[in-house]
């Protein structure tokens, strides 16, 4: 068995498998800055790199714009390798993770921020379930052809996109009632847990970009939850 410099608990959601990215700042350094996740603890790539982590100079310059807030121009290929080096690098003892000061911080240390500058928020409706719930509740009986040809989507407001811990502002709105509509605060919520997709590597105006090409735009996934105020 492979055994690492800190412990990965069984079950986490961050083994070496995984290395996801994002951008966090601590309470001795409030400069936000790239990091990856490993089972309880949060790398900082910027110390990582200073202490010899091996990557060549192109990587460095493209985390040099994350901490800028430039992500989105990051291109996906660079994920890929930053992600080698870091599993390379802990399963070996003689690297960078072996030693002392090396950036290695404990998860609960960390302020997480939105991981990108969300220059757009597109939520698309692919779930077959979820559109036959809203169409009912519409008065649709059957969902509508298109679904299944290309899923609807719509464009949200990228402002609203905010970090896990944060407080959710209820909206006001335009609400019926018995006296007629009233402009108020949102009465009801819903929530849904959805898959989100950070695209980078801007594509120019004008082009098109096939599904081929899919792989060097989509930076990374995660969780996202929607919260869609109700009217009812």
């Amino acid at each position: 068995m492979v055994q690492y410099p800190f412990p990965i608990p069984n079950g986490s959601p961050f083994p070496i498998s995984n290395i996801p990215f994002g951008i966090f700042h601590t309470e001795d350094n409030l400069d936000p800055r790239p990091g990856t996740a490993v089972g309880d603890h949060v790398l900082d790539l910027g110390i990582l790199i200073q202490n010899g982590l091996p990557i060549d100079e192109s990587l460095k310059e493209a985390l040099a714009s994350v901490s800028d807030g430039e992500t989105e121009k990051s291109h996906a290929n660079v994920r890929n390798s930053l992600r080698k080096a870091i599993q390379e690098a802990l399963r070996d003892e003689s690297s960078i993770f072996y030693r002392e000061d090396t950036g290695v911080i404990a998860a609960d240390q960390v302020t997480m921020h939105v991981p990108m500058k969300i220059g757009g928020f597109t939520d698309f409706m692919c779930s077959l379930e979820h559109v036959q719930t809203m169409g009912r509740m519409a008065g649709y009986s059957e969902v509508p052809q298109n679904f299944f040809d290309l899923p609807a989507a719509y464009n949200g407001r990228a402002s609203s996109v905010i970090v896990s811990g944060q407080k959710v502002t209820r909206p006001h709105g335009i609400i019926p009632g018995p006296n007629g509509a009233t402009y108020a605060p949102s009465q009801k919520f819903d929530f849904e847990l959805e898959m989100g997709v950070f695209i980078s590597n801007p594509i120019k105006y004008g082009e098109p970009t096939p599904a081929s090409r899919a792989r060097d735009h989509v930076f990374g996934k995660g969780l996202n939850i929607i919260v869609p105020e109700r009217c009812d």
